[in-house]
């Protein structure tokens, strides 16, 4: 199967690189950038595979796709942003987006996403984000208990106001990408918030949120689960998850390969409970390690790329 890849016209993103390569190794590609203009042309592929930023796509004039009659899909790790995140800009747009742009799937990285613009007439297809096989359980000595990192979301920011003062102790950390698996092999467990959030009081509120969370931040649900846990469950450090619909068919089981909570509350009494059983959590993070090398790094999602792209491949046919 011959694909073009369009990727960003910028450098591509340290954490998406390794989802580049594996779709390099998996399929016969050739791979080219775009950030708005001509699109590339796809005269020599079967295939054409967009990665490229929402946000070129909505500003861009409709693809002229030269001719090209083959699968036309966008793989789009953004598109929980539709419906799924209060205060996006882009709420709403991508169906008309993609019936502008004419492409015939969208995949998104997420159950509830996909649902939704189905609902709304769009193809979908799901092919959940994963994990740089190179991070893995090290194996050594977990010299700290609770860590997380990222950035600082309203409901992050909420999540580690309320931890803190609970009295636990939560380390946030930040490296590079490339020191990513070192620096979570350093910790029993992680904490992972992806929590939606609505701020109050506007552009005031967003600016006050840092220093007020309590008063301004109200949590809502999970959109999806984001490419950290799988980060993190592979360095063997439990993974300390809100709940999405596809925790279970990723095969995330509370207690036995994550620590997965419903709201904050939950969260601060699961972290208070897991401080006095460090050994449960090192027999969580082994269990979450054993669970994404099996079936969660990037080389596998590009063999489910690949059933994805020739199931429409065989339909155009």
């Amino acid at each position: 199967m011959r694909v073009l890849l369009i990727t960003p016209g910028d450098r591509a993103r340290s954490e998406t690189r390794p989802f580049l390569a594996a779709v390099e190794a998996e399929f016969d590609v050739e791979r080219t950038s775009w950030c708005g203009g001509p699109w590339p042309n796809p005269d020599d592929a079967d295939v054409v595979l967009s990665f490229v930023k929402y946000r070129h796509l909505l500003r861009s004039p409709d693809i002229d796709w030269q001719g090209f009659t083959g699968p036309r899909v966008h793989y789009d790790w953004d598109a929980l942003q539709d419906g799924h995140w209060q205060g996006s800009p882009y709420r709403g747009t991508w169906a008309p987006t993609m019936r502008r742009h004419a492409f015939d799937v969208l995949i998104t990285s997420g159950v509830r996403s996909a649902t939704a613009l189905r609902s709304a007439g769009l193809e979908t297809a799901v092919l959940h984000k994963a994990t740089d096989p190179a991070i893995q359980n090290e194996g050594g000595v977990r010299h700290h208990m609770f860590g997380t990192f990222g950035q600082d979301y309203p409901s992050r920011i909420l999540m580690k106001a309320l931890v803190r003062r609970s009295g636990l102790q939560l380390d946030a950390f930040s490296v590079d990408y490339s020191e990513l698996g070192a620096a979570l092999n350093r910790y029993r467990a992680v904490v992972l918030c992806s929590l939606d959030a609505r701020v109050r009081a506007g552009r005031v509120g967003r600016r006050l949120a840092h220093w007020f969370p309590g008063l301004l931040v109200v949590p809502g649900t999970s959109p999806e689960p984001m490419q950290k846990l799988f980060e993190v469950a592979a360095a063997g450090a439990a993974p300390i998850v809100d709940w999405s619909p596809d925790l279970a068919e990723l095969g995330f089981a509370d207690g036995v390969n994550a620590v997965i909570y419903q709201d904050l509350d939950d969260l601060v009494a699961r972290l208070a409970d897991y401080r006095t059983r460090p050994d449960e959590l090192d027999r969580i993070g082994a269990a979450a390690a054993e669970l994404v090398a099996s079936r969660h790094t990037w080389n596998h999602r590009a063999g489910s790329l690949r059933a994805i792209l020739q199931a429409r491949l065989t339909a155009a046919r």
